[in-house]
């Protein structure tokens, strides 16, 4: 299995490597913007099936060189895991209203949430392309949610994740032709034990992580698959997320046929019908944490 960890330096793509390298990963790649500054590089350096590269999702040459390397090493890639973002850095932080936006700040963090992984798949295409079996996921967030966003706020990063999601379901659209067992999806991860996620750990409950599943049928699907509780194929939180071109009749049958699929979901979730949407291991790294999905997991503070 060769496996791909886009953003593993530290965080959830360092334990995702180590489940990779656990689970008999034959050669992993691990990106970073400087590989020799992460934690991942101390941890894993003295093992030859792992290959640190430098990559900068901001900058384009930067994918286009690590694209190459990739290629160069192996014929095809097995999994494929984007899990680079950004929330706040440096002057950017979570907007509490409309007067905070500046236009820089947004277009940094569509670069790095939205375009980096899109861009990845592009210069990768030929090692996805066949008829192995590829699961291609990149970690997303609950409050790019269009439908889901009832509280506001978070301007900047709400649009890159959005922007994220339709990017991953077109690609799945067209890599379903490319690769007939391929399957590409965004992950939400729930709150996890990270520093993007540190500022907001102590507003939220959180639990150990329940393994979700990633087959062609969930393709371009939004799935919960790091977090507990949450049915991975019904959560009614972005058009992609269930199949509502299948909901038929008034709005209160679509909405019991909308329970009846979750009620369907959950019961295949308790019986044990799911594996690990990666398929490294039978459980989540260890330091991913997830929660039940308070909505206090992502409010921003009130305006004043």
């Amino acid at each position: 299995m060769n496996v791909l960890i886009q953003g593993g330096g530290r965080g959830i793509g360092m334990a995702l490597a180590k489940r990779a390298l656990a689970a008999g990963a034959n050669r992993l790649f691990i990106t970073a913007r400087d590989p020799l500054a992460t934690p991942a590089h101390d941890a894993l350096v003295s093992n030859d099936r792992v290959t640190f590269l430098p990559l900068d999702v901001t900058d384009e040459a930067s994918i286009v060189a690590a694209g190459a390397r990739i290629a160069d090493s192996v014929p095809q890639l097995d999994r494929v895991i984007c899990t680079a973002g950004m929330l706040q850095q440096g002057d950017i932080r979570p907007e509490k209203r409309v007067a905070d936006l500046k236009q820089d700040n947004l277009l940094h963090l569509y670069q790095v949430n939205a375009l980096g992984p899109v861009l990845l798949a592009r210069e990768l295409w030929p090692l996805l392309k066949g008829d192995h079996r590829l699961h291609f996921a990149a970690i997303s967030a609950r409050v790019g949610s269009i439908s889901d966003n009832r509280l506001g706020g978070w301007y900047a990063y709400r649009a890159s994740k959005a922007a994220l999601n339709q990017l991953m379901r077109t690609l799945s659209i067209e890599l379903a032709r490319a690769n007939p067992n391929g399957c590409v999806a965004p992950l939400h991860p729930g709150t996890v034990d990270t520093n993007l996620s540190k500022p907001f750990q102590g507003v939220c409950r959180l639990a150990s992580c329940s393994p979700r599943t990633m087959r062609p049928t969930a393709c371009g699907r939004f799935l919960t698959g790091l977090a507990p509780r949450i049915p991975a194929f019904c959560m009614p939180m972005m058009a992609a997320s269930f199949p509502t071109d299948r909901l038929a009749g008034t709005p209160a049958k679509r909405q019991r046929q909308l329970r009846q699929h979750e009620q369907r979901a959950c019961r295949c979730r308790d019986e044990g019908l799911v594996d690990h949407p990666f398929g490294f291991a039978e459980t989540a790294p260890d330091n991913l944490v997830g929660d039940r999905q308070h909505q206090k997991e992502t409010a921003p503070a009130q305006a004043e």
